[in-house]
């Protein structure tokens, strides 16, 4: 028995540097990352993969990788992560990105899976590593021999230095969107001879590093620059393909582009509509699908005569992207006409539709004028475009509801299903003109469209495009068939919207900033807490951007509540 006992304690070592099968298999895979991706992972990797994987061989090797949607980007960062850190000794592998949850939330759940998958081929390799949410490292090494993750976001940048080591990988996800300042402090680590570094992303905008380095830095030699095409891909089918032609708007449009080709788009930044797409908006004669109901939308002058109120009178049918909109009446408020009075104007114009439902931007100065109307007995519906969009399939494009109905508009007048009207004046026309052409707008690092807030477009000299931004309400408002009386029947109204828009129940998260900016309280569940916080975190960023600086106060005191309110509850 005591035999049998040592027989097995023999294999069994305190660091896996001291078990002598290692030495052999490390020098075996150290330079072969592809046998070993074959062997030891059982993963069979695209013919795209194996040209990231031999790009990655060399010593010292910078590799740029530019991708579109399922290329399989993520599983071959873990699986090239993994074999550097188990083939190196006393290896680090830094990942790191402008969102930590980017890193730990994608890379290391493909980490985890892979690791089950080399225990499986090699079990004696478990004994000697450890994996956690958000690291992989040598049993005895921890913090010396392992793959972990640092946020590179704007103001953390110098957190990030400080990294030697003889063998030493960087791994940038979502690279487009770091900072040159991020780049420098990570490129300055890479001091030995097997220091490599690897940027994955799309390619969301032409200035940067990682523009850089997908163009005139790979010309120079000093990155090898490859295109992961999801067109090529063999983890893509067709239907995907043709899905994306369509939800994008066709092969030439910039979301094609980044997201599926892997290019950089020339009009991957710049401004969002054309002069000639706001004279087809003129022209166009709409044919309505299907039944259609009257909606108004009012955009509320912000105050200190920096903009005007506006109230539009459409015809609406259908949602999301396959929305028709006629505009048939435009008027510009007085510029001395107040919120309170504005809800009168509202009604008064508004009272001879039938089923009409009006939109009020209800953040700010608008919120005055929403809960006049209110009083009147208008059917308002609230708009609060700075909140992210509800549905997931929305969510993946744009960050901010505001984005969302901005692209609508432009969609819809390249594809006929908006009229526009220009007003009772000149001057009303000429100013919708000015206002439509200079909407700027950029991709942010995850691919998705990004609008430029008040904030940026006051930078840039654009005064608040108050006849556009109403224009863009007619997307985030439900309606009432015309020809319908009843509540339930207006209740089917917004079911078929939330069917087609792929609307789901609010998350805590999106209750919590709702009662924010309606004037609620913010209530939620102990073990909902940590996200409802740091979605009112993220929210005051966002708010204080958009010169709503109100609801970014009571945001902050809404945390300081609920953080002693929770402490107490986790004390009783």
């Amino acid at each position: 028995m005591a035999a049998k006992n040592r027989s097995r304690k023999k294999h069994k070592h305190a660091a896996i540097t001291l078990d002598p099968r290692y030495l052999d298999f490390a020098a075996s895979y150290r330079s072969r990352p592809l046998a070993f991706i074959y062997d030891i992972i059982g993963m069979e990797p695209s013919f795209q993969q194996i040209e990231v994987i031999n790009a990655l061989t060399p010593i010292g090797a910078r590799v740029s990788v530019a991708s579109g949607h399922g290329t399989g980007k993520s599983h071959l960062t873990a699986a090239l992560c993994l074999h550097f850190i188990i083939t190196h000794p006393e290896s680090l592998c830094m990942l790191t990105a402008n969102s930590l949850d980017q890193v730990t939330n994608v890379v290391f759940s493909y980490i985890k899976r892979l690791w089950v998958k080399i225990c499986q081929r090699q079990p004696w390799l478990e004994q000697y590593f450890i994996i956690t949410a958000k690291s992989f490292y040598a049993k005895g090494y921890k913090g010396v021999w392992q793959i972990f993750g640092k946020t590179c976001s704007k103001g953390n940048e110098e957190g990030l230095a400080g990294q030697h080591r003889r063998d030493y990988m960087v791994v940038v996800d979502e690279a487009s969107g770091v900072s040159d300042r991020a780049f420098e402090v990570l490129r300055g680590a890479l001091t030995e001879d097997n220091n490599k570094m690897l940027l994955i992303s799309q390619f969301t905008r032409p200035t940067g590093h990682f523009a850089d380095s997908q163009l005139e830095l790979a010309e120079q030699g000093l990155y090898t620059a490859i295109t992961l095409n999801s067109e090529m891909s063999p983890f893509v089918n067709l239907k995907f393909i043709r899905e994306k032609r369509i939800e994008y708007g066709g092969v030439n449009s910039p979301e094609y582009g980044i997201r599926v080709l892997g290019v950089c788009p020339d009009d991957a930044s710049g401004f969002l509509i054309s002069r000639s797409m706001v004279d087809k908006g003129f022209e166009t004669v709409i044919e309505f699908v299907d039944e259609w109901g009257w909606v108004a939308v009012a955009d509320v002058a912000g105050g200190e005569g920096r903009d005007s109120s506006v109230l539009k009178i459409g015809r609406v049918c259908g949602f999301g992207s396959e929305r028709q909109v006629e505009v048939i009446k435009a008027i510009e408020a007085p510029a001395d006409m107040d919120g309170v009075q504005f809800a009168r104007f509202i009604h008064q114009e508004t009272s001879g539709y039938t089923n009409i439902t009006v939109g009020i931007d209800a953040d700010g100065y608008g919120l005055t004028t929403a809960q006049e109307c209110e009083k009147l007995g208008v059917n308002v519906t609230r708009i609060h475009w700075g909140r992210p969009p509800h549905a997931n399939s929305v969510k993946q494009r744009f960050p901010k509801e505001k984005d969302y109905a901005c692209v609508m508009v432009k969609e819809a007048l390249n594809t006929g299903r908006l009229k526009l009207h220009k007003g009772e004046t000149k001057q009303f026309e000429k100013k919708l003109q000015k206002q439509f052409v200079k909407i700027p707008y950029e991709f942010d690092e995850l691919g998705r469209w990004r609008l430029f807030s008040k904030k940026q477009l006051r930078s840039e000299g654009i005064k608040s495009p108050d006849i556009f931004d109403a224009t863009a309400f007619f997307w985030l408002v439900d309606y009432i068939p015309a020809g319908e009386q009843s509540d339930d029947q207006s209740g089917n109204a917004l079911a078929n919207a939330m069917a087609l828009l792929g609307e789901e129940e609010s998350s805590p998260a999106d209750q919590a900033l709702a009662a924010i900016e309606n004037g609620g309280v913010v209530e939620c569940l102990a073990d909902d807490y940590p996200e409802v916080r740091e979605a009112i975190q993220s929210a005051c960023g966002d708010w204080i951007e958009d010169g709503l600086e109100e609801y970014a106060q009571i945001g902050l005191m809404e945390i300081e509540r609920l953080d002693e309110f929770f402490k107490f509850y986790m004390r009783a």
